[in-house]
Parts: structure tokens; C-alpha cells; sequence
């Protein structure tokens, strides 16, 4: 498996060794979750139920991470690198501290990554919602 961005345009397929690269593997792209439909925010929200699931702090109530969902979408811009990184850093921090729960304020307060801060969601094809809103109910 190779992971990168944008590594047609990177030179990787150059050569007999990136014709080679090339020949052994299907490029799959990916793109942030969409959220225009109920379906797109059914998906969303099951990604954060997973990730709530697998949250191992005292004081956490399975569901509470999942509730918000649509919070969480509009801070990450529907990106799961963002999610995971968003959800880690919120739980060392609580780890650390020893409240050992995530709550939407201490969600606000962990930096976002590089890409979810300068995002904008769309939706139908318009920009709408900043980094860090919560995106329009459909």
C-alpha cells in the first residue's frame, strides 16, 4: 500500500521503477464525507459511533462523543484524519488532566490540524459552514 496526496502529480509514476509502481496497484481517491443527505449524515455519525465506541476513559457514557456528531463534522470538515486526530488529542488531554470524559468544550479548546482549520464544508455545491460550525440540518 503507498498513501500519499496527489502522487500522480509527484513524480512516484516517473521512470522504469514508477511504471512499474504504476502497473502494481489501483489508485483509490479519497475525498472528506459529504453531508447533504440523510444517508451522508447516517455514515457520518456510525464513523463516530465507532470511534465512541472504542473510547476507553472513566468517566465516559458511550453516546455522548456520537450525540455530537454534526459538531464534530463541521469542526473537521468531514475529514477522518481530522476526526482521529480531533478524538485523540481531546482524550490524552482529558487523560492528563483526569476528568477522563470529552465534552464539547473541551473539544473546542484541542488546536485543529492544519486542513480542518482552513476548510470550508459545502453543501449542494456552496460553501457554507467554516471550521469549527456546526453544518445546516438538511
Amino acid at each position: 500500500m503507498y498513501a500519499g496526496i496527489d502522487t500522480a502529480k509527484t513524480g512516484l509514476f516517473n521512470g522504469i521503477r514508477g511504471r512499474q509502481l504504476a502497473g502494481r496497484f489501483v489508485p483509490i481517491h479519497t475525498r472528506p464525507y459529504p453531508y447533504a443527505t440523510t444517508g451522508d449524515r447516517d455514515q457520518w455519525r456510525a464513523l463516530v459511533v465507532g470511534f465512541d465506541s472504542m473510547l476507553r476513559l472513566d468517566h465516559h457514557k458511550p453516546g455522548r462523543l456520537s450525540r455530537l456528531a454534526p459538531y464534530l463534522y463541521g469542526r473537521t470538515a468531514g475529514s477522518i484524519s481530522s476526526l482521529s486526530m480531533l478524538i485523540r488529542s481531546v482524550a490524552v488531554t482529558v487523560i492528563m488532566d483526569g476528568t477522563e470524559k470529552i465534552t464539547k468544550a473541551n473539544l473546542d479548546d484541542v488546536p485543529l490540524d492544519h486542513a480542518a482549520a482552513t476548510a470550508t464544508t459545502t453543501r449542494r455545491g456552496r460553501r457554507t459552514t467554516p471550521a469549527g460550525a456546526e453544518p445546516p440540518a438538511a
